[in-house]
């Protein structure tokens, strides 16, 4: 009898595998063995927002915070910025025979609209060793006026 119940219960498990597999978003399915009926609801889980691997990186917020990295390791840096109508950028300044930018992006807060506050991302990978500065200037784009300034220090070292 326990043998029996052993392969009942793995047939039953191989059919709900086979079976949910099948089985579209929150739909029922029911199963019938010698034994009493299974009913089961598949539901299938959120898609997965796969992130820029980026993200991943060392990433600075502050121009307090200690930027020490590798030669041809990457870096990002996230500052505040308003997108509304495109009024403000930040415009970036840097040595390029020491480092380069990869890449800037915008990541806005309440993604329900577009523009609004949010981070705009600045992916850096350094290329020789030394001690650098990136310079950051907050701009008001119809007027050209300087709002804030923002200079990072980076120390890039041989492995």
């Amino acid at each position: 009898m326990k043998k029996l119940y052993a392969l009942c219960s793995i047939i039953v498990v191989t059919l709900l595998s086979l079976t949910a597999c099948q089985i579209g978003e929150a739909e029922t399915t029911t199963i019938t063995t010698a034994g009493p009926t299974t009913t089961i609801t598949v539901t299938e889980p959120a898609t997965t927002v796969i992130e820029p691997s980026w993200l991943i990186i060392d990433t600075y917020f502050d121009v307090d915070e200690e930027i020490v990295t590798i030669v041809g390791k990457e870096f990002a840096i996230a500052l505040y910025i308003v997108k509304r109508f495109n009024m403000y950028r930040w415009d970036v300044t840097y040595d390029e025979n020491v480092i380069v930018l990869l890449e800037s992006t915008y990541k806005a807060y309440d993604r329900s609209f577009t523009g609004g506050e949010g981070k705009e991302w600045f992916i850096f990978k350094a290329l020789n060793d030394g001690t650098t500065e990136i310079t950051f200037t907050y701009i008001q784009s119809s007027s050209e006026l300087t709002i804030e300034q923002k200079v990072f220090k980076i120390d890039i070292r041989i492995r």
